[in-house]
């Protein structure tokens, strides 16, 4: 009996699939990311276009808590196969430090399917974040945390750069303190 419909539900899967590709045929791939593909819910669904600019922090995303990584993953399996943990395709390339989640995924924003929360990846925390806290510039790579992180470490850089060039100035090769 339980056969039966797992059988169904992977015809029903691979007749939506069909359906999405029209008339472009696809190699289908013989080893899957899962033993059967259902049709349960994810954890996480894509937000479709039109997007808006940033996501506007409300009071129920401030007090909403962001699951674990692990409980965002549509497809925890599909590392094991080089694809993407949460589109379960391997057509876009997937850093190493992206915890398998493809180039395609870690610019889009997802929705959490129990909450309704917005998040997206960044890549300076290298995990999922909430959108707003993305701030103005929502479509960034990195959340606003990250961002000033990353500019105090290249004004640091600067700074020190700029005291080594005086330095070398004030005090050129070849001569010496201790006989000045």
């Amino acid at each position: 009996d339980d056969i039966e419909d797992e059988k169904t539900a992977k015809s029903k899967i691979d007749e939506v699939l069909r359906a999405k590709e029209g008339t472009k045929q696809k190699k289908v791939k013989t080893v899957r990311t899962t033993k059967y593909r259902t049709l349960e819910i994810v954890p996480c669904l894509k937000l479709e276009p039109p997007l808006p600019p940033r996501c506007e922090e409300s009071e129920t995303s401030k007090q909403t808590q962001l699951p674990q990584f692990v409980e965002l993953v549509n497809f925890p399996q599909a590392r094991y196969f080089n694809n993407c943990v949460m589109c379960d395709d391997n057509e876009f390339t997937i850093p190493k430090q992206n915890k398998g989640v493809c180039n395609n995924c870690d610019t889009s924003i997802w929705v959490v399917s129990g909450s309704g929360l917005q998040v997206k990846w960044c890549k300076g925390c290298k995990n999922f974040r909430k959108w707003y806290e993305f701030g103005a510039k929502g479509h960034s790579s990195k959340c606003e945390c990250c961002r000033t992180q990353q500019a105090a470490r290249y004004a640091q850089a600067k700074k020190e750069k700029a005291q080594k060039e005086t330095l070398a100035k004030t005090n050129p090769i070849g001569t010496d303190d201790a006989t000045a």
